[in-house]
């Protein structure tokens, strides 16, 4: 019995790993795991190299510039105030290019919140003689009472163009500001256009050398931003997935210990369970011989395991055995008057003696 419970929980546990392994929910997240960690290898392997070439083009553009620097001479420090100043310039006029777009914006955000307001007013003032006859109608001690709904509207709509106003004050004066600095940066290089022609003639290569050597660094830490933006996205999935993946390991081995303790629970066979019982066939079958005693005097003697023996001492008068079924296994004593005058208990060689007088 115990054997084939052991392999009862065996199966069980073996159907519970086999339900574990063969989960879709499992397969599928790890799957989604493999591709990410592919991802991020592949991410990471560009950006180490776009770091790299970033450091090869830094150090290319800054061998050639001194290199051009030595050969041109001093013109390219005089002229270097010409070029600072023109690409001030066109710094400040990107500038002021957002802040007139956002000038525009605020513009169009007030004369929508404005329209918003007239026309809430003309809604309302379409309702007013609703609201008079209404009035009239009620007693003197009543108080008018206003739409509320219409009185939000208006105050929503009125907020809107206070804000939408102060917002396109606040863009003007900026656009106003920028306007100033770019006109005083473009007449500062006009200026010293003027003043270094000769050196800006004579140091043209080099600064349009270091303007290509800028802008491809600068496409370069476009794509490392870009890359390092990707690898923190997909570790931040990897990292999604693992909790998922954990999450339903958890969950299956839960299920399966709470299996585990249901078979557990389960009623065992008790102590001497594995004791073959006796088949009734072989009590059916079994036959008591029969016992003619004549004596006046015999010894019962029960043995273990329930074993009878009859010791006959005398013959005095005979005994008449007669057997009846085997279910009840009962013994008929027939023309036989006995009385037991004495009985003693002795106790030797693992059995016990019972002495019987009989009359």
């Amino acid at each position: 019995m115990s054997l084939q419970n052991e392999a009862n929980e065996h199966k069980e546990y073996e159907g519970d790993a086999e339900e574990e392994t063969l989960d879709p929910r499992v397969k599928q997240q790890l799957e989604t795991l493999n591709q990410w960690t592919e991802k991020i290898n592949a991410l990471e392997k560009r950006f180490e190299e776009s770091n790299a070439l970033f450091r090869c083009v830094l150090n290319e553009s800054s061998d050639k510039l001194k290199c051009l620097a030595h050969k041109l001479g001093k013109c390219v420090r005089e002229a270097r105030p010409y070029y600072d100043a023109k690409r001030r310039t066109k710094e400040l006029q990107l500038k002021c290019q957002r802040a007139a777009i956002n000038f525009e914006k605020a513009c169009q955000l007030y004369e929508q919140s404005k329209e918003t307001i007239s026309l809430t007013e003309e809604r309302f003032a379409a309702h007013k003689q609703y609201y008079e006859e209404m009035i009239e109608n009620e007693k003197g001690d009543k108080r008018r009472e206003f739409d509320n709904t219409w009185q939000e509207m208006l105050n929503q709509a009125t907020i809107k163009l206070m804000n939408a106003e102060m917002m396109r004050r606040e863009s003007e004066l900026k656009h106003e500001r920028c306007m100033a600095l770019f006109r005083n940066s473009e007449e500062k290089a006009t200026h010293l256009e003027k003043q270094l022609k000769s050196s800006i003639k004579k140091s043209r290569t080099y600064f349009e050398e270091q303007y290509k050597f800028h802008q491809r660094l600068h496409a370069i830490k476009g794509e490392i931003e870009t890359l390092r933006r990707e690898i923190t996205d997909s570790k931040s999935a990897y990292s999604m997935t693992l909790r998922n993946l954990e999450s339903i390991s958890e969950e299956i081995h839960e299920k399966r210990n709470r299996s585990l303790l249901q078979s557990s629970l389960k009623r065992e066979p008790g102590v001497g369970a594995e004791t073959n019982e006796v088949p009734s066939e072989s009590v059916d079958k079994c036959s008591v011989p029969e016992l003619n005693v004549s004596s006046s005097r015999c010894q019962l003697q029960i043995v273990p395991k329930s074993v009878a023996v009859f010791d006959v001492m005398s013959n005095s008068s005979p005994l008449d055995y007669e057997s009846d079924d085997a279910d009840d296994s009962s013994f008929n004593l027939t023309s036989l008057q006995c009385s037991l005058d004495d009985s003693k208990l002795d106790e030797e060689n693992d059995g016990a003696f019972f002495e019987v007088n009989l009359d």
